[in-house]
């Protein structure tokens, strides 16, 4: 199978998210699928439904240095740091009769495997038996689909269905400067998950970078096809930024089209 494979890069939270909307628009029945591996500068992104309010002290995100941002996935507040992302488009022919569930475990075995080639045993949360938990800061909740390692939680994982395909997005965590985030959240739960130095794993960015490339080619058996945005998708992408990502109004509050 082929995917179309855009090079890593570091994008600002505005541009990331901007890029996976234009990206899962663009889906239609004779598309190839698509994988990106990229990173952000310091963001917080919030679940599609976050109540924001009830989890952020505001005035402290506004005073600080972090981007933030609205997702059009759904979860809870997701801190991206020294981290690694990716988002995986597929056109709905590739979905097959696999339900929300089913394609959770499918897509994240590629991070199982990610982690197993870095000597850790990772294993979905039902598969331990974890009591799901409930949270509307992603780094704090646990679902049947979460990966863990050590007992936690190790990043986190969101999809949006359209009637063209399915996004799913979702971050590595390499490392989270937890002293820079903590005083940005109204509930101290930022500790409850766990990051790869945290339990001491040896490898850098640019190793997991290519880990990372590599885990997914091996684990779907694909075949990358080097691709880039086209003019005109460059183009909606930084009129999304204008007018969606990096107002208030999306972010904090989830209006959409409020000039």
């Amino acid at each position: 199978m082929k995917f179309k494979h855009f090079d890593y890069k570091i994008y600002s939270c505005y541009e990331n998210m901007a890029i996976d909307e234009v990206l899962l628009n663009s889906l239609n029945e004779n598309s190839l699928p698509i994988i990106r591996f990229y990173s952000f500068k310091p963001s917080l992104t919030f679940g599609k439904f976050s109540n924001v309010d009830d989890l952020i002290d505001i005035k402290h995100l506004k005073n600080s240095k972090i981007c933030y941002t609205r997702r059009v996935t759904g979860g809870g507040v997701l801190t991206h740091h020294i981290d690694l992302s990716y988002s995986i488009f597929l056109p709905k022919k590739f979905i097959k009769n696999r339900g929300v569930k089913e394609n959770y475990r499918y897509l994240c075995s590629f991070l199982i495997n990610l982690y197993k080639n870095l000597g850790f045993e990772a294993k979905f949360a039902n598969e331990l038996n974890l009591k799901a938990i409930k949270s509307d800061i992603c780094l704090a909740g646990i679902e049947e689909y979460d990966i863990v390692i050590d007992k936690k939680k190790i990043g986190g994982n969101a999809q949006r269905y359209t009637k063209k395909g399915i996004l799913q997005h979702g971050s590595i965590p390499l490392w989270i400067d937890k002293k820079l985030f903590k005083p940005l959240f109204l509930k101290d739960e930022i500790d409850k998950s766990t990051n790869l130095k945290e339990i001491g794993a040896k490898i850098s960015l640019e190793e997991l970078i290519d880990l990372a490339k590599y885990s997914f080619k091996k684990t779907f058996n694909i075949k990358y096809i080097d691709s880039k945005l086209t003019t005109q998708q460059e183009k909606e992408v930084k009129k999304l930024i204008e007018e969606k990502y990096s107002k208030d109004s999306w972010n904090l509050k989830g209006i959409e089209n409020d000039k």
